[in-house]
């Protein structure tokens, strides 16, 4: 399920329990809502911007977590164990009454990415997610296999995914 900026903006819009704080610096101005403090970090938070973006706000500014380079600063995130990051959102979402169907829009996918190409303890907790049952894709996949790192995980991906390419049994059933 795709979800645009415009239909999650209208949404957040219309929640009469969303106190918004307002950002301005830099000639950027806009409204967000905190959701989620990381990991004892008082006053680093996760939220959403009107506009619908995903951003991330400490005291010293607010990034928007549109690119593998800006989600550097949420990888604190991956301390929790996945199902409890999830939980945590949520949660988050809950207290808010906001449908829970926008976590599908959080950059699960670029925070990962940006773990890999930081290294050091973010790559292992980004791996304790991956052995932990998050899915594989091509770029994380790619990402792994750039900085040399031969996981177990990333044999599994190729295999199964060839194993799905080459499964003509499928397709010659198929209607």
């Amino acid at each position: 399920m795709l979800i645009s900026k415009k239909s999650i903006s209208e949404m957040l819009r219309v929640n009469s329990k969303i106190v918004w704080d307002h950002y301005a610096k830099d000639g950027a101005a806009f409204n967000w809502v905190p959701l989620l403090t990381l990991g004892g970090f008082s006053g680093n938070s996760l939220g959403l911007a009107d506009d619908g973006s995903w951003v991330y706000g400490t005291s010293k500014g607010i990034r928007r977590l549109d690119s593998v380079d800006n989600c550097f600063f949420i990888l604190p995130a991956l301390i929790y164990e996945r199902k409890e990051f999830i939980c945590e959102l949520q949660r988050s979402f809950d207290r808010l009454s906001i449908q829970n169907v926008l976590i599908k829009t959080f950059p699960f996918d670029s925070m990962i990415l940006s773990a890999i190409q930081e290294g050091a303890q973010f790559l292992n907790d980004a791996m304790r997610w991956i052995d932990g049952g998050y899915p594989m894709s091509d770029g994380i996949c790619s990402a792994l296999l750039a900085r040399n790192l031969n996981f177990s995980c990333i044999r599994k991906y190729e295999e199964d995914r060839m194993k799905s390419i080459l499964d003509v049994g499928k397709l010659l059933t198929a209607p």
